[in-house]
């Protein structure tokens, strides 16, 4: 991999080897294969240098009941059910490592949160997950960190993206900073894609065949999103496909007022909940609101949909917002019509770019 990136933070510019033995690679991955499909080219690739190398797995992926309910021939899913199903994909993820040349026990560390529930268990307690969050990157130290897009279309990966940056930040990193998304939309000309050689790519299909749950009913999917290319960008806000609303800051009395204009009638708000995070630029514990249902409904002007918030204490050159819209019920479809958006917007993250789109196989 190349781009204008500075030696000690690996996945250098001019260098023969993306990694080195000072390296220290960390992949956030919301399930288990996300690991394997984002970024197993750079672990095998890190594997080779003689660098550190961690995978950190938020939850088990245990509530995935389509699967489950095929594989086992049973309707009903219960805790019990979906703890051993969690087990399953679990020990799918130690498989893949080991097919990838890796220890799991010395590379994998397995949080249990809960799926489907990250977003849920960061609004109730948000400095206290950063903090945790914080606290293990501190431990871990990594030079290089490759974390979920903030504009993947899974609810989990978004947040997963989200406390990725702000634990970064609260932990005081100087790792370079890279993300990737699983779920929705093309790759971006700007992002940097990485070709496995050829027997990087074998091991990548001997591992991405451990995950036999995910192969039962969507096996073709699986193996299209765990293609030969590996594609990264230095920002987590990658472009999203469709529309989304358009979100701005605009000075009130009581403090800043955010606005979104959705273009569509206020009465769908109902539906709808607004979680908005707010950030201490410099890595403080950041606060939440959430605005749901007829709440929210009630602060959109007439019928043309424009909510306005007022967020109390923010300024513009200490403070940064994360806003998202989603329904307060997703149902079958967990997939997020709209995606997380940054006010003031940047045009990356507070790492180094890379200008352009550059391939090359990560292990040269």
């Amino acid at each position: 991999m190349t781009g204008p990136v500075a030696p000690q933070h690996g996945l250098s510019a001019g260098n023969s080897a993306a990694f080195n033995p000072a390296s220290r690679l960390l992949v956030i991955a919301p399930h288990p294969d996300d690991e394997t499909i984002a970024a197993a080219g750079l672990l095998q690739a890190a594997r080779a240098a003689g660098a550190r190398v961690g995978v950190w797995l938020l939850t088990d992926g245990e509530n995935n009941p389509w699967p489950q309910r095929w594989a086992e021939r049973r309707w009903r899913i219960d805790a019990a059910a979906r703890c051993r199903w969690g087990a399953r994909r679990r020990a799918e993820s130690v498989a893949a490592l080991q097919r990838l040349g890796l220890e799991p026990a010395a590379v994998l560390r397995a949080f249990g949160w809960p799926d489907g529930g990250i977003t849920e268990r960061f609004i109730t307690d948000p400095a206290g997950l950063v903090a945790l969050l914080a606290a293990e990157l501190a431990a871990f130290a990594p030079t290089d960190l490759v974390v979920p897009a903030a504009t993947d279309s899974h609810p989990d990966h978004g947040m997963a993206g989200i406390l990725a940056l702000l634990a970064a930040r609260q932990a005081g990193l100087a790792a370079r900073i890279l993300s990737y998304r699983v779920h929705g939309g093309q790759v971006p000309p700007s992002a940097l894609v990485c070709q496995l050689g050829a027997d990087h790519w074998a091991a990548k299909q001997q591992a991405v065949a451990a995950f036999a749950t995910q192969s039962v009913l969507t096996g073709p999917r699986l193996r299209h999103m765990a293609g030969r290319h590996e594609a990264f960008l230095p920002d987590l806000f990658w472009p999203w496909r469709g529309r989304t609303p358009a979100w701005r800051l605009q000075t009130g009395s009581g403090g800043r007022i955010l606005v979104g204009d959705l273009g569509w009638p206020s009465p769908a708000l109902g539906r709808q909940r607004l979680i908005v995070v707010a950030a201490p630029a410099g890595g403080g514990p950041p606060a939440v609101q959430v605005v749901a249902g007829p709440a929210l409904a009630a602060r959109a002007r007439h019928r043309a949909g424009a909510i306005q918030l007022t967020v109390p204490g923010v300024a513009p050159e200490n403070w940064q917002l994360f806003v998202k819209l989603e329904p307060v019920r997703r149902g079958l479809w967990i997939f997020d019509r709209y995606p997380w958006h940054r006010l003031p917007a940047q045009a990356q993250m507070d790492t180094a770019g890379i200008p352009g789109r550059q391939t090359r196989d990560p292990s040269q």
